[in-house]
């Protein structure tokens, strides 16, 4: 986020930016069960998020519930 922004915007405006890792998705139907079970063993919880998971956190960041979590880079890939 360009400096300019942060000092004219953040008291105004709350923001966070979303790594968001492998996540179960049609495209991945392509992909055969056998690579993604070990693609999913490379996560540390050994397991691939579902949309409904990311959009969980989504929501909450950009409800009226988050006073607090702003500017932040937030992960959400199972730890990797």
């Amino acid at each position: 986020i360009p400096t300019e922004f942060k000092q004219k915007y953040a008291k105004k405006i709350i923001y966070n930016v979303l790594q968001i890792g492998v996540t179960k998705t049609k495209i991945h139907n392509k992909i055969n069960k056998k690579d993604m079970k070990k693609r999913a063993k490379l996560i540390p919880i050994e397991r691939i998020a579902t949309p409904k998971e990311v959009a969980i956190k989504i929501f909450f960041l950009s409800s009226e519930e988050n006073t607090l979590i702003h500017g932040q880079v937030i992960n959400i890939s199972g730890g990797e």
